[in-house]
């Protein structure tokens, strides 16, 4: 009898433990993610178009494939009003520019705006507090999709980037105030097209603000526009900083 209860006691624990020895397998099989590849991102429907750095467009997701030796390279991004509603500008009018840089971050690609509000040359002996002084600030951070397939660059859906209400990207404060704008409607916000060329990179796209006071059709508190960015390197050798003149038609950037 006592042989017979220690056989059934071993078979229940058998039982018991077999099940939960296979639950413990599986979770450390499903704890380590399978990491995407190149061609599971970057699928046979992507739009691309090769250049300064590669631009990819799946359905209504933008990616840019940005090479390494891009990364902290200065760049000029230009923002212009393509096409307006009636009552707010003319197509073709300057929105904003600015310097940025890409900044490759571990498993991240933050995009910074480079200041230049104050300045010492790098051989001056308070170059590093300069530059202490003037930490740049984020306008967003990517997650890296994946990297391309030999390794040279990141994949990072920009998509947010224009779709989002980035404010250097957008309508300026003034005119934000003037047409009573609440918020981007991301909904009615969307990229068009993406093109890529040696040294820049070219989006347009249709921006869509909740406003109070829209310049017409007032009553449907909606002003939708068409908005291009150009995103251009700077040279490798930069200039030499001169002193600006409005009447030589360029626009500037303050050191």
């Amino acid at each position: 009898m006592l042989r017979s209860s220690t056989l059934f006691a071993l078979l229940s624990l058998f039982i018991v433990v077999a099940p939960v020895a296979a639950f413990q397998q599986g979770q450390e099989s499903d704890g380590e993610p399978e990491e995407n590849t190149y061609s599971e991102v970057i699928t046979e429907d992507a739009v691309t178009s090769e250049g300064l750095f590669d631009t990819h467009m799946i359905g209504a997701d933008l990616y840019y494939e940005i090479p390494l030796d891009m990364m902290d390279r200065e760049m000029l991004l230009l923002s212009r009003v393509a096409r307006t509603p009636d009552g707010a500008g003319y197509g073709g009018s300057k929105s904003n520019t600015s310097t940025v840089r890409w900044e490759h971050n571990g498993e991240r690609v933050l995009l910074r705006l480079v200041s230049y509000d104050n300045f010492a040359g790098d051989s001056t002996t308070i170059a590093s507090a300069v530059r202490n002084s003037n930490f740049e600030p984020i306008v967003m951070a990517f997650d890296v999709e994946v990297m391309n397939e030999d390794s040279t660059a990141v994949v990072v859906n920009v998509t947010d980037l224009f779709t989002e209400d980035v404010t250097m990207l957008g309508l300026q404060k003034r005119r934000r105030s003037s047409y009573g704008v609440r918020r981007v409607d991301g909904d009615r916000t969307y990229i068009d097209r993406a093109s890529a060329f040696p040294r820049n990179v070219e989006v347009r796209r249709v921006l869509t603000y909740e406003a109070t006071e829209a310049p017409s059709n007032e009553a449907s508190n909606t002003l939708s526009m068409e908005m291009h960015h150009s995103m251009l390197l700077l040279p490798d050798d930069p200039i030499e900083p001169r002193l600006c003149d409005e009447r030589v038609g360029f626009f500037s950037t303050t050191q």
